[in-house]
């Protein structure tokens, strides 16, 4: 619990910062419970408790993966939301998917952002179809990402490449072969 001292004409005073304060319903699964002494009753009175998501130990969340989808609605802002609320429930590994509407700036901005929160694993989904542009695969490696998630289309979609056009599964897999060739940890994954 914290004390503060406070210097009075008189001599020291102490003051509790506990007091005044209140805890609810989310404090209850809350991994810094037994550390944090509530939230000011004030605060509660005008906001109440809906809003608020406790912490969870990260321990809890050993090996589990936050997935975090550009392709969410919003912008970069929602992104962001996206890692601050899988860090808070206590993941250490991320995925960041990213769509065909992403820029390499953003993309970067993600990676950037996932590593300095402090996830331990950041991996980057992207597109096989992507994969095969020139430069694509240079970009992916000098993000310094932990692995690389090659997504290929599944069932009876066609493999099309950015441009709209049919392509076949060797040309798709051109790309995983390049990071395989560069020693960049990957995974295939079927698109749903």
């Amino acid at each position: 619990q914290e004390v503060w001292h406070l210097a009075h004409r008189d001599g020291v005073g102490i003051f509790d910062a506990a007091e005044g304060k209140t805890k609810g319903p989310p404090c209850e699964r809350c991994a810094i419970a037994t550390r944090c002494p509530g939230l000011w009753q004030r605060y509660v009175d005008g906001h109440g408790w809906d809003e608020l998501t406790p912490l969870v130990d990260p321990a809890e969340r050993r090996g589990e993966v936050w997935r975090v989808d550009s392709g969410a609605p919003g912008s970069d802002g929602s992104m962001v939301a996206q890692l601050r609320q899988g860090w808070i429930l206590g993941y250490r590994r991320v995925e960041l998917a990213e769509d065909d509407s992403c820029d390499e700036a953003a993309v970067d901005a993600w990676v950037r952002r996932a590593r300095s929160l402090g996830f331990e694993h950041v991996a980057i989904e992207a597109d096989a179809a992507r994969l095969c542009l020139p430069g694509r695969v240079d970009r992916l490696i000098a993000r310094r990402v932990d692995e690389v998630i090659v997504r290929l289309p599944a069932g009876d979609e066609t493999p099309r490449d950015p441009s709209g056009r049919p392509r076949s599964l060797r040309r798709s897999l051109r790309g995983a072969l390049e990071l395989r060739l560069r020693r960049q940890p990957f995974a295939l994954r079927l698109a749903a």
